[in-house]
């Protein structure tokens, strides 16, 4: 069964403070970082979005583990990059576009990222350090 960390990003850059590290695995939003947006040719913005994750706790992830950064955009489920199982204070940052026409005013899309946690074939409980929003 998947849990989900929920994270909201504004049209801004937020980084989520160090957490105390646990036993095991813990797997949490470190930062998410917007790039400046490039147009293409009919004025269409293309926005580049870097989300790392880090491992927060003292245990490595399974080999077998199969989490995911979900992006959400106004409610909606746009897009899902895969992770690779991290060791023990181990980052890892996977990159979203979406687009958005030049009009609508700073601020008005909301984009949310979720950690989509599965682990197969294991009953090895996972930490749950970081704090949920």
């Amino acid at each position: 069964m998947a849990s989900f960390l929920p994270y909201v990003f504004k049209d801004r850059a937020i980084s989520l403070a160090a957490r105390p590290a646990c036993n095991g695995p813990s797997t949490s939003i470190a930062s998410v970082r917007t790039y400046a947006p490039s147009t293409d040719v009919n004025g269409v913005n293309i926005y580049r979005i870097g989300v790392t994750i880090e491992n927060l706790g003292k245990g490595n992830q399974a080999d077998n583990a199969l989490d995911s950064v979900v992006m959400y955009q106004q409610g909606e489920k746009t897009d899902e990059k895969g992770l690779k199982p991290l060791a023990a204070g181990d980052s890892q940052t996977v990159f979203f576009t979406y687009q958005r026409s030049g009009g609508p005013r700073r601020g008005t899309t909301n984009l949310r990222f979720r950690i989509a946690v599965t682990q197969p074939g294991t009953n090895e409980r996972r930490c749950e350090c970081a704090t949920r929003s």
